[in-house]
This record gives structure tokens, C-alpha cells and sequence, in this order.
């Protein structure tokens, strides 16, 4: 890492990381450096794991998600990603052991169905967009950044972290794949 990199870190409020910057040894030292320059500021972490089962299965990278799944502030599991990296079998149990680490939050995508923002104080629910998919490259991706206390936060983020909007880049998207919005009868010509 550069030293003009360090020192920008250093500066860095929130950081977030994704499942697929850890699949190799050298990112993942990166990655892992990275996050402890935040956290020692003060900084704050999301953590998108991004993988699948049999990824997961590489004793290495395992480890690196593990790692990280430790350091983040926030989780941000899709589907069974929330139970990949625990000892649980059911969400429920998933949910407990992952805020037992520290995680302040946990939203969990469900693609068209939405998503669920859980944390010590209980759980809060909102459906998909309807859209009509386009795309779906990214559809995860860009949920991250607005679903970090950087965005906005306590009760506001809470609320804001799981409210559906169309996909775009940097908003929301409650796993809309990058989707275009539906037209609405008033709106058709």
C-alpha cells in the first residue's frame, strides 16, 4: 500500500468492502490493511460477501470473509449468504451469532422480494421496486453505499438502509438488477 493510500484511508469515514476483493492472498491483505486503518480512526465498515457456497469451500478465502464478517460495522448478505459464514442453519440463529460478533446491522437482500435491516433492536421489512429487468449486472453492488452509516444515520438510516428505489448507480436498489422502472398507465402517451 502507498503512503499517499495510507493516508487517505486514514482520513476515510467508512469503507466498503466486497466478497470479491478477497479471493486472492494479496488482495486480501490489502483489503484487510485497508480496514484496519479505518477502524483505527474511528471509521466504520460494510461488508457485502458477494460469494457463493462453493467458494466459500477455499479454506483461504474462507478465512478472509470470516475476517472481515468480524471487522464489519454492517452485513449486507443476500439469500443464504447470511448463514454461509456461521455456525447457524437458520437465519434467525444467523442473525443472532453475527450481531453477537459486534455487527452493528445487518440488511439482508432478497432480491424482488426486498430486504430486511436487522439489529439489536428487532428487524424492519421492504418489499422490491417493481421494475422490469434490464440487467442484472451490479444488482447487489448498488445497494452498498447508501446502506452505510456514511449515507445517512440512527433511526433515518434504519429506515433509509432498506426503502426501495429505482436502480441507479449509488441509490438503493432492494436488488433491482438494474431494472427500469415500470411505466405507469398515467404516465403512457
Amino acid at each position: 500500500m502507498t503512503d499517499a493510500a495510507a493516508e487517505l484511508l486514514g482520513e476515510c469515514g467508512h469503507l466498503h468492502v466486497s466478497g470479491a476483493s478477497l479471493f486472492s492472498a494479496h488482495l486480501s491483505e490489502m483489503t484487510t490493511k485497508a480496514v484496519e486503518l479505518v477502524k483505527s480512526n474511528g471509521g466504520s465498515i460494510s461488508f457485502d460477501p458477494n460469494i457463493r457456497k462453493e467458494v466459500a469451500r477455499d479454506p483461504e478465502v474462507r478465512a478472509a470473509l470470516e475476517t472481515m464478517l468480524e471487522y464489519c460495522d454492517t452485513f449486507l448478505p443476500s439469500g443464504e449468504e447470511l448463514t454461509l459464514l456461521t455456525r447457524a442453519t437458520t437465519p434467525e440463529a444467523a442473525i443472532r451469532e453475527i450481531l453477537g460478533l459486534g455487527v452493528t446491522a445487518i440488511v439482508v437482500k432478497n432480491g424482488a422480494e426486498g430486504a430486511t435491516y436487522h439489529d439489536a433492536n428487532g428487524s424492519l421489512s421492504a418489499p422490491g421496486y417493481p421494475v422490469d429487468e434490464l440487467d442484472p449486472t451490479g444488482a447487489g453492488d448498488c445497494s452498498a453505499p447508501p446502506s452505510s452509516p456514511a449515507g445517512c444515520r440512527a433511526a433515518a438510516w434504519r429506515r433509509a438502509s432498506i426503502m426501495p428505489t429505482p436502480a441507479v448507480p449509488g441509490q438503493w436498489a432492494s436488488e433491482a438488477r438494474w431494472k427500469a422502472p415500470r411505466a405507469s398507465p398515467s404516465s403512457t402517451p
